[in-house]
């Protein structure tokens, strides 16, 4: 459900309501994110990722790659290498008093073996103070599939120890320019910035990012014609299906929980509205009109509403409307006079969003069933969240020393940030994918 409305007691400010656009810049070639960490865990599992024993010239460090995982989702700290007294790569190996001694609570050790053609990864994750295996797992790869069952082992490891299944395996949306020329690059990766591949290059803005449910298609806004058009593009084939309702403004796509719908920000009658076009027949629906600006539509969950902007209050606000011609009402109160650009949890209990709030436009988490919110950054100038498939992270934006930056931060707060940093190069519009297995 989401939340009663009831009279705002906050001053009211106008919408600005524009299509952002970067400042020109040219991008030749997709490069890797470099990551940086910021702050600490708090609460963070004392955990041990054991350097894992490797066939002779082996490319990939996966204990590092498992490590890093681990320590992105705030939720674990684990131990530096120079503190481990022994490695251990076979359970039969393991001194469980000199672990316990160092404080580990779980340690994961593992191999590599040579299967044929083929590569094995085995890993256990075991229970120190119990003196017990967890689990074990065999995993066949491919050597150009290492990383992915680096990051597979992390998913394993953090279901099991925290109930939740992780997404270590998923990629990001993003959007880069550099400062000194004019080419734009829509850009995707894994999680932790490598393997990036560019979906698009333009001399024109590209903006908005927006998975599809089962990872296959991006849609986003281009101006590559000089007018904005949405373009919805298969990532497997590159064929692009160009939308456009009419002329002014369409931006803001955002994808149907079931993949065969968008809704659209669209001026074709004079004001933005919210359309939701479908991928199947081509047929347009009008879901809002009003004299204010409504924009930033996002679906919820269920497929029966949307949480959108608008200033329709006089200052921009979150609003809910069903798909079934209720009404739309205020979702945000007692958040100031800022609130914009919300997404849904995957289990549609939260809300993330850019709230103005102290210093700045910061990403705040609001909790529908008990109105709370809070603050999950501390800058002042953040952009575009987008929330992990289970809802423990939040990726976004944020202008840091003149230079747009992706940000990553656990939403119990448990993590300072992560930042994903591209030289001088300019990183905004992200969007977390979905899981695809």
């Amino acid at each position: 459900m989401f939340l009663n409305p009831h009279e705002s007691k906050w001053p009211i400010l106008a919408l600005v309501c524009v299509l952002l656009l970067f400042v020109a810049g040219p991008c030749a070639s997709a490069e890797e994110l470099r990551i940086e960490i910021d702050g600490g865990a708090i609460k963070a599992l004392p955990i041990a990722i054991v350097p894992f024993a490797l066939p002779a010239n082996f490319p990939q460090d996966l204990a590092k790659i498992i490590e890093s995982d681990l320590s992105m989702s705030g939720k674990f700290s684990p131990m530096m290498r120079k503190h481990m007294i022994s490695t251990p790569s076979l359970l039969k190996e393991v001194n469980f008093k000199d672990w316990r001694l160092l404080g580990i609570e779980n340690l994961v050790i593992g191999r590599v073996d040579r299967d044929g053609s083929k590569l094995v990864v085995n890993f256990s994750l075991i229970d120190v103070y119990r003196g017990t295996e967890l689990l074990a797992r065999r995993i066949p790869v491919s050597i150009d599939q290492v990383r992915k069952a680096a990051h597979l082992v992390s998913d394993i490891v953090y279901a099991e120890l925290l109930g939740k299944r992780g997404d270590f395996g998923t990629k990001i949306a993003y959007v880069t320019l550099d400062r000194e020329g004019g080419e734009y690059q829509l850009v995707i990766a894994d999680l932790d910035g490598h393997d990036p591949r560019p979906i698009l290059k333009s001399p024109e803005p590209l903006l908005s990012p927006a998975w599809s449910p089962d990872g296959l298609s991006l849609a986003y806004v281009s101006f590559e014609d000089g007018r904005s058009a949405i373009f919805v593009q298969d990532l497997k084939t590159r064929a692009r299906r160009k939308i456009r309702l009419g002329g002014g403004i369409n931006g803001s796509p955002a994808f149907s929980p079931d993949g065969d719908r968008l809704v659209i920000t669209s001026s074709r009658d004079g004001n933005p509205d919210l359309f939701v076009y479908s991928l199947l027949d081509q047929s347009v629906k009008k879901i809002t009109a009003h004299p204010a600006i409504d924009t930033e539509g996002h679906w919820s969950p269920d497929g029966r509403g949307l949480v959108f902007t608008s200033d329709r209050s006089g200052g921009a606000q979150i609003y809910y409307v069903g798909l079934d011609g209720s009404s739309p009402r205020r979702g945000s109160f007692e958040m100031g006079d800022y609130n914009a650009n919300a997404e849904y949890s995957g289990d549609g209990q939260r809300l993330v969003m850019i709230s103005r709030g102290g210093r700045g436009h910061r990403v705040a988490i609001l909790n529908l069933a008990t109105g709370e919110s809070r603050f999950l950054s501390d800058s002042i100038l953040d952009e575009s969240p987008s929330f992990s498939p289970n809802g423990d992270m939040v990726i976004y934006s944020s202008k840091v020393k003149n230079v747009s930056r992706l940000i990553a931060v656990s939403t119990d707060g448990n993590m300072v940030a992560r930042k994903f940093t591209l030289g001088q190069s300019e990183i905004r519009e992200p969007a977390w994918g979905p899981r695809i297995d």
